[in-house]
């Protein structure tokens, strides 16, 4: 009796299957192998094959990144500017191995400050910028003498100049940048896969605008329709200079946090000419304008860039 037991029950499990044209397989256990690995990526596939191969398939086109500066100006002869700062964000492409081009829009901002050289006197509360040009202002006394005082309203231009006058100045500059870049690339080997060297340089288009600080001495230069001379938020007389071809040079190094995110460290240096422009907002009768000078710098930094 014990022995139909097993195969009664066996019956009545398999009976609502069979009824239904059904047949139950037994299940089948699986031995445990373990978390499954399907899908992942192997880390090591760069591993012993020629750079070039593994370059082609792990190529980021397209690199766009943010870097901020420190900005440390050359002393000019007609410029005396502080330590500035400046914004830069890149747009880079690799052609070849590392080869490509860089394409850079650059805003930048100095502090002027003035130092008495050569007969060039800065005047009181004044601690730098540019030299100014600018016809006298003559003012002729009750007894018919004339003399030359900027801080007196009847004053009128005069027929000769007064140079190498230093204001308090502000320089802005706003570039763009097309030029080439290299960044090593050697992607068989895991040191430069995390540690990427560059370097590069291209043609600064610029365009530098000058805020100036004029004081009672030029008071002649705000006297105008276009100022509100005793308004301390008034913006004293401008200037924006035409587009401006300069130059530049750099180099740092990446750090790639993975395949797409990396920090970045550099060092460059920038020149541009700037030529004389006419003041905004002076009094045109005085002619004024700010004398040719060369922002001249040395820029150190850093940021990062997101590999598209």
């Amino acid at each position: 009796m014990r022995s139909l037991l097993p195969s009664l029950l066996m019956a009545v499990i398999l009976l609502p299957a069979t009824a239904f044209g059904q047949v139950v397989e037994p299940p089948v256990v699986q031995a445990d192998d373990g978390p499954s690995n399907a899908g992942a990526k192997d880390e090591t596939d760069w591993r012993g094959k020629p750079a070039f191969e593994v370059w082609q398939a792990e190529h980021r086109w397209v690199r766009l990144g943010m870097r901020f500066y420190g900005l440390s100006p050359a002393e000019d002869e007609n410029a005396l500017l502080e330590l500035g700062a400046g914004l830069r964000v890149p747009l880079t492409t690799d052609f070849f191995m590392g080869l490509g081009m860089s394409v850079a829009f650059t805003g930048h901002w100095n502090q002027g400050r003035c130092e008495d050289r050569d007969g060039k006197t800065c005047l009181s509360d004044v601690d730098g910028g540019l030299d100014y040009t600018y016809l006298e202002p003559i003012v002729t006394g009750a007894d018919g003498t004339t003399y030359v005082d900027g801080s007196d309203s009847r004053a009128v231009p005069g027929s000769d100049s007064l140079r190498d006058q230093r204001r308090n100045t502000h320089v802005a500059l706003f570039a763009l940048t097309i030029g080439a870049n290299y960044e090593l690339t050697i992607p068989n080997i895991q040191f430069f896969r995390v540690f990427q060297p560059f370097l590069g340089g291209g043609v600064m288009i610029a365009w530098v605008l000058t805020y100036s600080d004029m004081l009672e001495e030029d008071f002649v230069l705000i006297n105008n329709d276009e100022n509100r001379a005793y308004d301390d938020d008034n913006i004293d007389p401008w200037a924006q200079s035409e587009a401006t071809v300069g130059g530049e040079i750099y180099g740092g190094f990446h750090v790639n946090a993975d395949d797409t995110f990396r920090f970045t460290v550099e060092l460059g240096y920038h020149r541009i000419e700037v030529e004389p422009t006419p003041l905004q907002k002076a009094t045109p009768e005085y002619e004024a304008t700010f004398e040719p000078y060369v922002l001249s710098e040395f820029r150190f930094g850093g940021g990062f860039e997101f590999r598209f």
